[in-house]
């Protein structure tokens, strides 16, 4: 680890603590126990995610936000007029 670059050193330290504080965390559940868990949080995170308050949605701001969902709105319109032709 000594040739990386300290940035990638620090990563990688990260990594290996966040492998350890899931096993032990995770210790001693069942599988389908932990497969329940991953369900419910990753429909957390989803919502999480869609709050107009997160870190995502507001890196975007609101320029960015807008041009994104005018861009949904008019393929949502095009998806429309295709299925009408139809």
């Amino acid at each position: 680890m000594a040739d990386l670059p300290v940035s990638t050193v620090y990563l990688l330290k990260r990594a290996e603590l966040a492998i350890r504080v899931e096993k032990e965390l995770v210790d001693g559940f069942a599988t389908s126990e932990i497969e329940e868990l991953n369900r419910l949080l990753s429909g957390l995170t989803e919502k999480a995610e869609a709050h107009s308050h997160h870190p995502k949605l507001r890196r975007l701001g609101k320029t960015g936000a807008k041009a994104k969902s005018a861009r949904a709105e008019s393929n949502r319109r095009g998806h429309r007029r295709a299925a009408a032709r139809r």
